[in-house]
């Protein structure tokens, strides 16, 4: 999501006037960017807004010196938000020598967002912690909004193409289930987790018996941390994705 900016230092010095509010965060030096992603999360979820850096708390605008090396390391601060987002960063001059930097977001399209395995929302001026129950109803309203696999024809099947075997009647009714040779991501999948999850239940498909969150890892390779494979288990365990069983080192997991 690239932000479209259009911004002054004068428009910069009228939201000063104004303050800080649900929409506008004001940071002294980008010493302080994790406080700032962190806002940025809570405005992702909520009305969107701007964190404007070189403004002191109360509210004089000072600016401060700005390289690449600065841009760079904002830009890697707010690449923790997931699922991942692409903030507008505008840096503005003000002094000889000085500049302002002024991120920009809209309301995100794939809310819930979070950051270092947090959820926020924007109150007022503050941000607030999502409960894991506020969490799931967002998540819950994005999936029921978005087109599901389920509700779409099988097109090229035909009743000769079912396994009889795996079709059980129960009170009236058939359910019929389907066991795919390989794993083919549905189409509400591809929308509404990352690759790397999509990489985790590649992987997962491969064995019906489980896999330890260990084993996961192993599979997956290089360039991803254990930890991270936890969180992507656990956010797929929300969309009804994946399932697991036991407890400690002894769980398992697998497809839903």
């Amino acid at each position: 999501m690239l932000a479209t900016i259009m911004i002054s230092v004068a428009d910069i010095e009228s939201l000063v006037r104004g303050g800080e509010s649900e929409s506008i965060e004001f940071k002294r030096t980008t010493g302080e960017r994790r406080e700032a992603a962190r806002t940025v999360c809570a405005m992702l979820n909520h009305h969107g807004g701007r964190v404007v850096f070189g403004v002191e708390p109360g509210g004089r605008i000072i600016g401060q010196m700005v390289s690449d090396r600065t841009v760079e390391e904002l830009a890697q601060e707010l690449g923790e938000i997931e699922p991942p987002v692409f903030p507008g960063i505008e840096r503005l001059d003000f002094a000889s020598g000085l500049q302002l930097l002024v991120v920009t977001v809209s309301a995100g399209g794939s809310q819930p967002y979070s950051y270092r395995g947090h959820a926020y929302r924007r109150v007022g001026n503050t941000n607030r912690q999502l409960s894991r129950e506020e969490y799931n109803r967002i998540l819950l309203e994005r999936l029921h909004g978005d087109p599901r696999w389920e509700n779409h024809p099988a097109a090229d099947w035909s009743v000769a193409d079912l396994d009889h075997a795996e079709i059980i009647e129960a009170g009236g009714c058939v359910m019929v289930r389907f066991s795919p040779t390989r794993y083919v991501p549905p189409q509400r999948v591809a929308q509404n987790v990352t690759a790397r999850q999509q990489r985790v239940l590649a992987v997962l498909s491969e064995s019906g018996a489980g896999l330890a969150l260990r084993e996961v890892h192993e599979r997956l390779g290089h360039g991803i941390t254990r930890r991270q494979v936890r969180k992507d288990l656990e956010a797929l365990r929300i969309l009804g994705l994946t399932q697991s069983s036991g407890h400690g080192r002894g769980s398992r997991w697998r497809l839903s």
